[in-house]
């Protein structure tokens, strides 16, 4: 059972509330029925996902390349996301081809806010395990 539950919501041009990944909300309440909740809502950027992506690309990525470079393997920005793939699951996906499920690589594009910072989570753990480099979480 889930006892605390983080996602994102956003206002429309009317004020009302959107909530994203709304059946994650329904599954956390079903699992906690006849409780009492506390909502905290911060106000972050209009675009966060884009506020991510920069994370991503100017301070996790470089760490993990230098991570590798410290154990001898050379990578750039596109070398190391294909190496990630091999770590990150949500950086794949299964699709049916010619009657057989088949992984298919996914773009960083094409990963949604909470994909991708899922894939942020799984990167750090990562680089944490393999490559002994400590990366914060992002402010």
């Amino acid at each position: 059972m889930l006892d605390e539950l983080e996602g994102f919501c956003k206002s429309n041009d009317r004020g009302q509330l959107l909530i994203y990944n709304k059946g994650l909300f329904d599954d956390f309440f079903r699992q906690n029925p006849s409780k009492d909740f506390i909502f905290k809502f911060d106000v972050v950027s209009t675009k966060p996902k884009n506020k991510l992506v920069a994370y991503l690309h100017a301070a996790v990525l470089p760490k993990v390349i230098q991570g590798f470079r410290d154990i001898g393997e050379n990578h750039n920005k596109i070398s190391v996301v294909n190496e990630l793939k091999k770590y990150c699951p949500v950086l794949w996906k299964y699709e049916m081809r010619d009657g057989h499920l088949m992984p298919v690589d996914r773009e960083l594009d094409e990963l949604n806010f909470f994909e991708l910072k899922r894939l942020i989570d799984e990167i750090i753990i990562f680089a944490a395990e393999q490559l002994d480099v400590k990366i914060g979480e992002p402010k």
